[in-house]
């Protein structure tokens, strides 16, 4: 009996001259390429939720166009007639309460009242104008001085009636403008009422006055200057609508 002898094939790997750390060196592009690609995915992914996200915050932020910054008036004259002896102030001067703004001359003094009367600032503020030079005659009620308070200052921005049912109250506004510099925040205070003959005259708009927030410097601008004001919608969540008196 014949004993076959099976020698086992083998296969060899063609002699490329490289060593096997130089083959163990070419599957770095490889891997290099699939970590590009990962990484090329999640830039992508990141980059459609920021953009999903801004577009978002967009659709939540409305334009409310021109603002202007406004002051109540504080008016500061004499209930008699008299002769405006002297002025003490100066337009954009600050004043403390008290400060003396002018001096008059009653031209009927009666029941032993001095002759002369001290016009004194009711409030601290800054002098708009000076009505009535030395020298004038007035009338009681006649202003003299004309002050406000930057304290008390707002904005008011006039919005078509077909926005009015997007905004509640203390909405957060952003003021932004030339030279504002970091914006100015505020908030939807209320819309000025239109009665009489003043509701016919532009029926389509009502102008809405927004109350700086805490901290807001507002008090370092000019009242009268534009601003570009933005609400942002989603602010003020169960708050109620601007235009519900809710009486």
């Amino acid at each position: 009996m014949t004993t076959q002898h099976t020698t086992p094939m083998t296969f060899e790997e063609p002699d490329t001259g490289e060593s096997p750390r130089g083959r163990t060196r070419r599957r770095g592009p490889a891997i290099g390429a699939w970590l590009f690609a990962l990484l090329l995915i999640g830039a992508a992914t990141a980059g459609g939720t920021y953009l999903a996200r801004d577009r978002m915050q967009a659709a939540t932020r409305v334009d409310l166009g021109r603002a202007v910054l406004t002051a109540a008036p504080i008016t500061v004259g004499s209930p008699d007639s008299a002769v405006v002896t002297s002025i003490a102030v100066a337009p954009q001067q600050s004043v403390q309460a008290g400060q003396e703004i002018a001096r008059l001359t009653l031209t009927d003094p009666r029941n032993g009242r001095p002759a002369i009367q001290v016009l004194r600032a009711p409030a601290g503020g800054t002098v708009v104008t000076v009505d009535r030079p030395a020298g004038s005659v007035i009338r009681p009620g006649d202003p003299v001085a004309t002050l406000y308070d930057p304290r008390t200052l707002t904005f008011e921005v006039a919005v078509p009636a077909s926005t009015l049912h997007t905004l509640r109250l203390g909405m957060v506004v952003t003021i932004t403008g030339s030279g504002v510099g970091a914006p100015i925040h505020a908030t939807v205070d209320h819309v000025v009422p239109r009665v009489g003959t003043d509701a016919q005259t532009s029926p389509d708009v009502l102008t809405v006055v927004l109350v700086p927030q805490q901290g807001a410097d507002a008090g370092r601008f000019v009242p009268g200057l534009p601003f570009q004001a933005t609400v942002d919608t989603k602010t003020a969540g169960g708050a109620p609508s601007v235009v519900d008196t809710g009486r």
